[in-house]
């Protein structure tokens, strides 16, 4: 069964759930309604945290990209009783959120990056670790690794903004692990720096003639990126 096929059918999905809104989000597959997602779940949280009383369901969508059409049918006023919430990636340098009530996008790149800062790492520590006492000393393991993580993949970081505006293949988001020196449980998280500059230098090779940096990156060389960091 389908609701997506019309505004009607739209419309009707919030009243077959019982619910005052969908909520679309990204994750899960597109053949099977039923199948969760951490990005549901992500949202799931935020809506029942910070939306009222309201009744909504969150249904994963797939991924941005069958989620735009949805974002453009909120935009056009065409749909009723439905939001869309999905990762900011870099649509806000590039000039393409979509700003319009009932499309939401996370505050950082993804969901991933509104849960994991510094504090949450502390909590999840002391949940998990509860005979630890020493509570100081392990704030200033994790702030240090944290701080050192950001140093090394900050100049980088700029130059996959840069590859994804050219259409150039950026940093993998499906293996993130191999850019570090050891995914095993327990590892030191540190960023294998010579990995991270072989794809540097592809990056730039590849964006070398392309389109200048989007607007909040203009101004900045992705050569002196790369001196800098290295």
């Amino acid at each position: 069964m389908t609701f997506e096929r019309s505004a009607l059918g739209q419309k009707n999905r919030a009243i077959f759930y019982d619910v005052d809104w969908i909520i679309y989000t990204e994750g899960g597959a597109l053949d099977q309604e039923s199948v969760r997602s951490f990005d549901a779940l992500f949202w799931t949280g935020v809506f029942r945290t910070l939306g009222g009383d309201f009744k909504f369901r969150a249904i994963p969508r797939g991924g941005k990209d069958q989620l735009k059409p949805l974002a453009q049918q909120v935009f056009d006023g065409s749909v009723e009783k439905v939001i869309v919430a999905m990762d900011r990636d870099y649509d806000e340098l590039f000039g393409r959120l979509i700003d319009r009530p009932r499309i939401v996008y996370t505050r950082g790149y993804s969901f991933e990056n509104d849960l994991y800062d510094v504090d949450s790492l502390l909590d999840i520590f002391d949940i998990s670790c509860p005979e630890i006492i020493d509570r100081i000393a392990e704030e200033t393991i994790i702030k240090d690794w944290s701080k050192n993580f950001i140093a090394s993949v900050r100049w980088p970081l700029k130059l996959d903004v840069h590859a994804v505006y050219n259409s150039v293949k950026g940093f993998d988001r499906e293996k993130p692990q191999k850019y570090f020196h050891s995914s095993a449980y327990g590892a030191v998280p540190e960023v294998a720096r010579d990995r991270m500059r072989a794809e540097v230098h592809r990056i730039l090779a590849e964006v070398k003639s392309g389109k200048k940096p989007p607007v909040g990156l203009t101004g900045l060389k992705l050569y002196d990126w790369y001196r800098d960091w290295e």
